[in-house]
């Protein structure tokens, strides 16, 4: 049986999937007829002196052509502001750019979009650098949240000016409390601006989630008095409630989010709170529970799967599904069927990580696979072909961390790797002096958690071991 501490990196949803926000690639493209379509003027549309699209930015069928202006709108906010020209304004002139160039308004407007520009993107990359495992669809949230925060800058709300140069800078601890100014002021403007307050509080929530679970869970508590039935909202509730330990407050929340199910709540938010109630049995030892809840959502993802399966993401959901399967099943010694569920999750893996071999996330998701069909075998008895898989995932960690080496996640990565294979007297002697000297860097660098340090000495004890006479 693989040791509770190497099955700290399964990638259960409540511990973040797999390196990378669980991005909504799944969106379609979004045709000229549906989007160009005239609606009538009412309070929810602007009235430019041109025509309008009838389609709302934040809607799935739409996201994928949103997605494209989101850094032009993200660049261009502050000087938008300075002209008295709205982020609507800018996102609805960009869309009609993006469709029917014989719309555009300003020349420039139609340059800026059809070059690359990764502003937005690279704001969030940043953001998510060392996170390491990060919770699903976190990229989208910090997306909105980044987005939501342009378009009040270019209203001219200074602190939000001031709190997206910070961001810029990966200066979360310094934005926060303006973030959380701003979502205070919303709440109290009028009992009617509820969901607006709302907003800004699941807003508020995405960015201190970066850096502080207390403060994001009580974001996204207060999101969800305001607006009990948005099921974003019900989910990071969820999600950071179970993050913090209040696993009461968790289940209720994702309970919650079920009673959703046909009434609003996405396939994949109902995939996300039958997992999170899985990782909520397991904390509570009920692995019987936990087995049901994680076939459940192994069932959906199966489906959202044979319904796409040329869709990246749809597939890497099924992996992860069937590796929390795995998970319970061989905490409960059923070492067969925990294989056979590994095995089907590596191959998934497998296939993407060929499909896109410079995609760093694709590739963690090998390694973590890797690891879990090791601890299987291990378990099994079989330990010359598990030291082979952990090799394999060492060799994918390596390279990651080569690419970056000031990323202290990656590095972290490499070192749990390498103390599976000392573990079991592969190259002991090498790999205990390695963790150790990098253990020591990185606590000098100040870049390890408290439980990454208290490793330090475990590392030394075994090194030592090895040394004596």
């Amino acid at each position: 049986m693989a040791s509770q501490e190497s099955k700290t990196e399964h990638y259960h949803f409540r511990h973040g999937l797999r390196a990378g926000e669980m991005t909504r690639q799944h969106y379609s493209n979004v045709s000229t007829e549906t989007v160009t379509k005239r609606i009538p003027e009412d309070k929810n549309t602007l009235s430019l002196g041109t025509p309008l699209l009838g389609l709302d930015l934040r809607s799935p069928g739409t996201w994928a052509l949103y997605s494209q202006m989101l850094p032009f709108i993200f660049s261009e906010a502050r000087a938008a502001a300075s002209h008295r020209i709205s982020v609507p304004r800018l996102s609805v002139e960009g869309a009609q750019a993006l469709i029917s160039p014989r719309q555009v308004v300003s020349p420039e407007i139609t340059n800026q979009l059809t070059e690359p520009n990764k502003q937005l993107k690279d704001v969030v990359d940043l953001l998510l650098k060392n996170q390491g495992q990060v919770a699903p669809n976190r990229e989208r949230a910090v997306s909105d949240a980044l987005t939501a925060a342009a378009e009040g800058a270019a209203e001219g709300d200074t602190r939000l000016q001031r709190a997206l140069e910070l961001l810029k800078a990966n200066n979360i601890a310094e934005a926060e409390p303006l973030l959380r100014s701003v979502a205070e002021d919303k709440e109290r403007a009028a009992a009617s601006a509820g969901e607006g307050a709302a907003t800004a509080y699941r807003n508020l929530g995405a960015i201190s989630g970066l850096a502080d679970l207390k403060r994001a869970r009580e974001a996204y508590n207060r999101a969800t008095a305001l607006d009990p039935d948005n099921p974003d909202g019900l989910f990071w509730a969820g999600w950071f409630e179970l993050e913090t330990g209040d696993l009461h407050g968790a289940e209720n929340f994702y309970t919650r989010l079920l009673q959703l199910d046909g009434k609003g709540a996405t396939e994949d938010q109902i995939l996300w709170a039958r997992t999170g109630l899985g990782d909520i049995a397991v904390a509570r030892g009920n692995l019987l529970d936990a087995l049901t809840s994680y076939r459940d959502s192994l069932a959906i993802a199966e489906r959202l799967a044979k319904a796409d399966p040329g869709d990246a993401q749809r597939q890497r959901d099924l992996s992860l599904s069937y590796d929390n399967v795995g998970d319970v099943l061989e905490a409960q010694g059923n070492l067969p069927d925990a294989l056979t569920s590994y095995r089907d999750s590596l191959a998934i893996a497998e296939r993407l990580a060929n499909d896109d071999p410079g995609d760093a996330q694709r590739q963690r998701d090998l390694s973590l696979s890797y690891d879990n069909v090791g601890d299987a075998l291990e378990a099994q008895g079989n330990l010359p072909d598990a030291l082979k898989t952990y090799r394999d995932s060492l060799g994918i960690r390596e390279r990651l961390a080569g690419v970056d080496p000031s990323n202290a996640a990656s590095q972290i990565d490499v070192l749990r790797a390498q103390w599976r294979l000392a573990a079991h007297g592969d190259d002991a002697a090498q790999r205990w002096a390695f963790i150790v000297s990098t253990l020591r860097r990185l606590k000098s660098e100040n870049k390890l958690t408290t439980e990454q340090a208290s490793l330090l000495p475990k590392a030394e004890e075994e090194l030592s071991k090895i040394a004596r006479p």
